[in-house]
């Protein structure tokens, strides 16, 4: 009779979701705009929105800060439109990740 013993860590994996269109209208529903997932390191996100002119009118550095439509600063809701995001986020193993996309608002 024998035995071995060997340790195994499974680490999350690594996911992100981004929603392409919210309305953030009060009703309820699609308020904010915030990208999702797993494996994502809370400590190492930065979220930038930016309008058709390349004006920044967004910026987090918590995932727990979602996009509501307002023009940062200003409490005004921004018109409806196409926005472009960057992100910079990083998995808990610290592997670096940039994305770009677009977001419609819709009021």
């Amino acid at each position: 009779i024998d035995s071995t013993v060997n340790r195994i860590i499974i680490h999350d994996s690594y996911t992100l979701w981004t929603p392409s269109a919210f309305t953030p209208n009060g009703d309820g529903f699609n308020e904010f705009f915030i990208p999702k997932g797993s494996g994502i390191d809370p400590d190492n996100f930065k979220l930038y929105i930016f309008d058709r002119w390349g004006k920044e009118i967004y910026y987090t550095e918590s995932i727990n800060n979602p996009w509501d439509g307002t023009i940062q600063q200003t409490g005004v809701i921004a018109p409806q439109g196409v926005y472009v995001w960057v992100l910079y986020s990083a998995e808990r193993s610290g592997i670096e990740h940039k994305y770009l996309g677009r977001i419609s608002l819709i009021p």
